[in-house]
Formats: structure tokens, sequence, C-alpha cells
């Protein structure tokens, strides 16, 4: 289940940024999370993680309401709406210098919006600019010290920065909060691929396993196997993904791979070889 984070409101409606984007929830940044997701994937704020990598269903009357709300938006509401869509198609282009501009318009119809702030941290980090993203996350800690997306995206951060130790650091102290958490897990095993460490990888992968498959089983394999040198198997198992949780839901386990050059960020969703098998 992923918080709807609001958008702004204008009396007496509140409109909550799912219903401004159309139902979409949008994300961040090489496996950086928002409020919003420019990546199309949203990852459980709780612990629970094994269903991390999974889109929000929304109820039927919870898309109906959305669906009312977004015919109901004033012009200014909609211009925002059109934005933030330009925002995720530019910045999943990786085009952003002007991801970047559009939020600046975005801030000047709707100032003040957490979303925005959260989406222009990814862009700083995007930029290099990782002391200005810190800033950010770090004052929503000051607003929410237990918050998990601003505590996670200052340990990204970290990886960003290839400070790989530190951030498996940062990782598992989250893990002593959220002991469920499989993207977590996840993550510390990538710090350890990123370092060459095939060996205490396969021991989190191990950590990863369920009586049922998860996306975030399913990607620690296809990442151990793509270190590994093995592309024909690391290939079947992200295409394994798509099929058996649904295509365009795990680009944000996507995106983690991407973030210590497993995969290209551009490349998703995989798509079988010509021909139709591997």
């Amino acid at each position: 289940m992923v918080k709807r984070m609001s958008a702004f409101s204008t009396p007496p409606r509140r409109f909550t940024l799912r219903s401004i984007c159309g139902g979409k929830v949008i994300g961040a940044g090489l496996g950086l999370l928002a409020s919003v997701s420019l990546s199309g994937t949203a990852l459980a704020e709780e612990a629970g993680g094994t269903k991390a990598a999974e889109e929000p269903k929304p109820a039927a009357g919870e898309t109906a309401t959305a669906a009312a709300e977004e015919s109901a938006l004033s012009p200014e509401e909609q211009k925002v709406h059109e934005l933030f869509q330009k925002v995720s198609d530019l910045f999943t282009k990786r085009r952003i210098n002007e991801a970047a501009a559009l939020l600046d318009e975005v801030e000047k119809i709707a100032p003040g919006m957490k979303e925005t702030a959260s989406i222009r941290a990814a862009i700083y980090s995007e930029t290099g600019e990782f002391d200005k993203a810190r800033a950010i996350y770090q004052k929503e800690l000051e607003e929410n010290p237990d918050a998990f997306v601003p505590n996670f995206n200052l340990v990204e951060l970290l990886c960003m920065q290839k400070k790989y130790s530190e951030a498996r650091a940062g990782f598992e102290k989250l893990l002593l909060k959220f002991p469920e958490n499989d993207f977590l897990q996840f993550k510390v095993l990538l710090t350890h691929l990123a370092e060459g460490n095939l060996t205490e990888a396969n021991v989190w992968a191990q950590k990863l396993q369920r009586s049922v498959q998860t996306p975030v089983m399913i990607y620690a394999a296809a990442a151990i196997a793509l270190r590994s040198g093995d592309l024909e198997m690391g290939r079947k198992l992200l295409l394994l993904a798509e099929n058996q949780f649904g295509a365009g839901n795990q680009f944000l386990l996507y995106q983690s791979l991407a973030g210590i050059n497993l995969v290209l960020w551009t490349d998703y969703p995989p798509k079988p070889p010509a021909g139709g098998k591997m």
C-alpha cells in the first residue's frame, strides 16, 4: 500500500497527486524514491517489502473518485497535471535539464508542493548536486524523522556517489527499523555486487528466498547472473519478472541495476530477442 500524497488543496476539495496525474503514481532517480515516482513504480513505505515493486492497484471506488476529480480539474489544476506528465516523460528519457525547467513552471503555478521538492531533489541527484538533494531530504526528516522515503533517499545518494560501504551500512541500519523490507535487503545485495563481492551477494540472495516468487527475488538472481557474466540468464530472469508481475511494473528494481551498471537505464522494459526466444 502506498500513501497518496496530497499535491495541493482547493477548498472544499482536496486533490492528490495521483488524481492530478491521472491515477498514475509517478518516482524519481536511479533508485531514489519520491512522493511521486517518475519511474511509474511505487515502493511500499512500510515494512513488508515483498510487494515493494508492484504497481499499487486502487479499488474500483477509488478509481472512480480519482476519475471524477480529474474531470473536475480547474484550468490551473489541469495545467499542473499536464506539466507533471511532461516532467515524467522527460525524466524517463533522461532529458533532465528540460524536466527541471518544467518543474519550475509547476512551482510557479502551485508553490509549496512537497512532491515538487522531492522531484527537485531527484533532479539535483542526477545533475551531481548531491548536497542540494541531501538538504531537501534532511528538511523532510525534520518534519518526520521516522519517514521511510527521505531516510532511504539519503542512503541512496551514497550509492549514487559510489560510496558503497557507507551505503550498505545505511541500508542495514534501516533494516533494523524495517526488518521485513525486501527492497532494503536487495539494495544491500547490490552494494556487494557493485564491489564485486559475489559471495556476500549470494548470502543476501538467500535471505530473499520466499515460499512464492517475488519481483525482488527474481531481480536479485538476475543481478547476480549479470554480474557473473551470464547475460543470457540475467535477461531471461528480467523478462520472467515482467511476464509474471506485469510489464512496466519493475522499473524501480531495474533502475537499481542500472545504478551499478548492470543494465542500461533506457532499456526498460526488457524485450525478448528477435525471434521471441532466449
